[in-house]
């Protein structure tokens, strides 16, 4: 048994913990871009209700909800830029964790190797050693008779 195990559990859960930050963030930065277009047409809708105000009185309560729709539409897009970016600042530690993680297992997984091959060396030379005692004592038997 080798004194350095190192599974590849953690990197194949940073992975998957990578792709599922990816696949939020898509989700994120579509939500994001559907926001900005409700946010354009209703600022669009604002500008021509206020135009239009000046010549109905009946246009102040539709501009007052437009008004109101507008500060939640706001809101909710400041909230959703705010978590696509809390999710880009996780991916990029995610990653670069995972870069951390798979560079020591690869570190690990040379000094397996170079370890590996060192037992194959000793044994080797064991084995040559063993045969050279043996030959010596078969030639010190030989010479005794």
């Amino acid at each position: 048994m080798s004194p350095l195990r190192i599974s590849k559990r953690p990197v194949k859960y940073l992975n998957n913990e990578l792709k599922n930050l990816a696949k939020a963030k898509k989700k994120s930065e579509e939500q994001l871009s559907s926001l900005k277009r409700d946010h354009g047409r209703i600022q669009d809708r604002l500008k021509s209700i206020s135009e239009s105000l000046a010549k109905s009185v009946d246009g102040t309560r539709t501009f007052s909800v437009l008004k109101n729709s507008n500060a939640q539409m706001t809101a909710r897009w400041q909230k959703e830029k705010q978590m696509h970016e809390e999710a880009v600042t996780d991916l990029e530690a995610t990653q670069s964790e995972a870069k951390k993680f798979q560079g020591q297992y690869s570190n690990a997984k040379r000094e397996i190797d170079k370890l590996t091959k060192q037992i194959d060396e000793k044994e080797l030379e064991e084995a040559a050693l063993k045969s050279q005692l043996r030959s010596a004592l078969t030639q010190g038997s030989n010479a005794s008779k």
